[in-house]
């Protein structure tokens, strides 16, 4: 199945059972949907875009589901949980850009990629410059480039994970600008990169940020070869 040649459309494409892969030609694709059954896509060359239109969550990934994306962008999410991806299944991201997605709220997570209870494995994949802002009033903001809670994390082949943005506004407690590990999950990176991810801060006294290239709470995580650099956090603070 082929968009837009066979299908016109992403949608239609996963309207159809007899899609089992899915490949996209090089444009622009509008997305926000919801991928409910166990579905590959795949670009056919570089500048296949899945967008999201600022509407809704580009994609969403239900418990249960298996998706394999390769050689996409994501783009154009906006949502609470999960702007670029909102997986709750399991993911597998291979030679994919995830970039240009907002989670906005009162406690918001996972600009890029949010992960919640299944897996995600990206293999020489990109997440960078999405932005997390939160409108904190004592609650808790993680992850501007991917979020983990209670989920199994790979990141390996030389994935980045770079220039994301926390931007916190009021009390409360945010990190993890580059990615957050949080509730019994377990990471495992390899030949992984992340550099340039901030948190800004326009608080009073009674917040708190931390690990703006990386946070780990409650959880585990095996690293080789994995470089943390240049991130940083500043506080315009009252």
């Amino acid at each position: 199945c082929t968009v837009p040649q066979t299908h016109g459309s992403l949608g239609e494409a996963l309207a159809d059972d007899a899609c089992t892969t899915i490949y996209l030609q090089p444009q622009t694709h509008p997305a926000a949907v919801s991928l409910d059954r166990d579905v590959s896509i795949v670009a056919l060359g570089p500048g296949a875009i899945l967008d999201g239109g600022g509407r809704d969550t580009t994609l969403r990934v239900p418990a249960g589901v298996t998706v394999e994306l390769r050689g996409v962008d994501v783009t154009g999410g906006v949502a609470t949980r999960g702007g670029g991806i909102d997986a709750q299944g399991h993911v597998s991201l291979i030679d994919v850009r995830v970039y240009g997605n907002q989670a906005r709220g009162v406690t918001p997570m996972g600009a890029g990629i949010a992960s919640t209870t299944g897996s995600l494995t990206l293999e020489g994949s990109e997440v960078h410059d999405n932005l997390l802002v939160a409108e904190l009033r004592e609650g808790t903001a993680y992850g501007a480039g991917v979020y983990c809670s209670e989920c199994s994390l790979t990141l390996h082949e030389s994935t980045s994970i770079h220039a994301n943005r926390i931007e916190g506004i009021g009390d409360g407690q945010v990190g993890g600008a580059g990615i957050a590990i949080l509730n019994t999950s377990f990471a495992k990176l390899d030949e992984v990169v992340i550099d340039g991810n901030s948190i800004e801060q326009h608080v009073s006294l009674g917040a708190h940020a931390s690990g703006a290239g990386a946070v780990l709470i409650a959880s585990a995580a095996e690293l080789t070869n994995v470089s943390i650099r240049d991130n940083g956090v500043s506080c315009s603070c009252s």
